[in-house]
């Protein structure tokens, strides 16, 4: 009985105790992120919030991080919900150039003489200062993003250039697209110049209209006078209104039960397509029709993968191998299109259950054993 009352003692007190990390894991603070380029002297004042948590919560305030020593709060601890200040006051030169981190962290205390006290479960929220140092001399970060489009619709690429260097450059942007190891075409921007420490943002389009649906490769490359180009490289694609079989059910049971044929099913277009099914045909060795069926309806969004599930009886098939036509019927921009493959499926008999075996044997012997058991009471009775 003591022993019964201890494990439900011990299952309480982890019901509560997780009860206890859901309620202080909602301890939020905000902002989350604040960035700066490095400015000598720079001094700024940066009002923080903390909410979800309990007004009688004791929580402590702390800082580490790349440029920790640069920061103070007008106050260290909080009851509660509420607002601090963090008085951020940088040198006149800092020689870690790049982004430098400050983590500004909220966390729960415990009095660790209070009985009752779970430990282990103080939460702790951190928010980060960026501060951007700048490189000695030129130094450009550049970052490609590029969006899949269909055939006949124009490629968007965004160029991202920031000039991280203390000098300004003047920058040639360009940008290659590749397939299979070639270059296709080549997007030159104008030249442009950029400051130090400044941020501009480009665009260009391209046209796909003799462009062959697939997956490519954009590279970025930029002269700047540094040691050596800026680079940054993505993959888009370019899509056409199809629906691909990218797997089905390989084996089948030959069952008197209804069996389940699965079909993965995967959108080769960069809109939405309706009402994607399969027909499934099955054929002999003489090309005959053994059965034929539907599968399930589905939608794709854009370049999804999904699977269709169609049900058939397997009781007239033999084992071996069977073509099946599968058939994907699907809708897009209105009009209703379909694709077709034919593979091969192997059908088998249904696998021995040795579980099933061992089961019986159990029961037999379990038979056995009461029958023994009565016939020897029954015996000791009689004596």
């Amino acid at each position: 009985m003591e022993q019964k009352k201890s494990v439900l003692n011990i299952f309480l007190l982890t019901i509560i105790f997780l009860f206890m990390i859901n309620i202080v894991s909602s301890l939020g603070l905000g902002p989350a992120k604040k960035e700066y380029n490095f400015e000598p002297g720079l001094s700024e004042i940066i009002t923080y919030k903390v909410f979800g948590v309990s007004s009688t919560k004791n929580l402590a305030i702390s800082v580490k991080g790349d440029l920790a020593q640069y920061v103070k709060f007008d106050k260290d601890k909080l009851i509660g919900p509420g607002e601090f200040a963090v008085i951020l006051e940088l040198p006149d030169k800092i020689d870690t150039p790049g982004k430098n981190k400050i983590y500004i962290s909220v966390s729960e205390e415990f009095d660790e003489e209070l009985a009752g006290t779970f430990i282990g479960t103080a939460v702790k929220v951190n928010a980060v200062i960026y501060i951007n140092v700048p490189y000695p001399g030129k130094y450009l970060d550049v970052d490609l993003a590029s969006h899949n489009a269909n055939i006949g619709e124009p490629v968007k690429f965004d160029l991202d250039l920031i000039s991280k260097g203390v000098e300004d450059v003047t920058a040639y942007p360009k940008i290659t697209v590749i397939s299979d190891n070639r270059i296709l075409e080549t997007l030159v921007f104008k030249e442009r110049e950029i400051l130090s420490q400044e941020n501009i943002k480009l665009r260009k389009f391209l046209l796909t209209e003799n462009y062959n649906p697939g997956t490519y490769t954009a590279n970025a490359i930029v002269l700047y006078g540094g040691d050596k180009p800026a680079t940054s490289e993505t993959e888009f694609k370019i899509g056409e209104l199809i629906v691909d079989i990218i797997n089905y059910s390989k084996k089948v049971v030959i069952d008197d039960k209804t069996q389940a044929f699965s079909i993965e099913i995967e959108s080769g277009w960069n809109s939405n397509i309706d009402d994607a099914d399969a027909k499934v045909v099955f054929l002999d060795s003489f090309g005959k029709v053994v059965t034929e069926f539907k599968t399930t309806s589905t939608d794709l969004i854009p370049w999804q993968k999904k699977s269709v599930l169609g049900y058939f009886d397997s009781s007239n098939f033999t084992e071996g191998f069977y073509d099946a036509n599968i058939t994907i019927s699907y809708s897009g921009e209105e009009q209703r299109k379909t694709s077709s493959e034919i593979v091969m499926v192997e059908f088998i008999k249904k696998p021995f259950n040795i579980m099933l075996l061992v089961y019986v044997l159990v029961g037999l012997i379990f038979l056995i054993a009461i029958i023994f058991l009565i016939w020897k009471f029954v015996l000791k009775k009689r004596k």
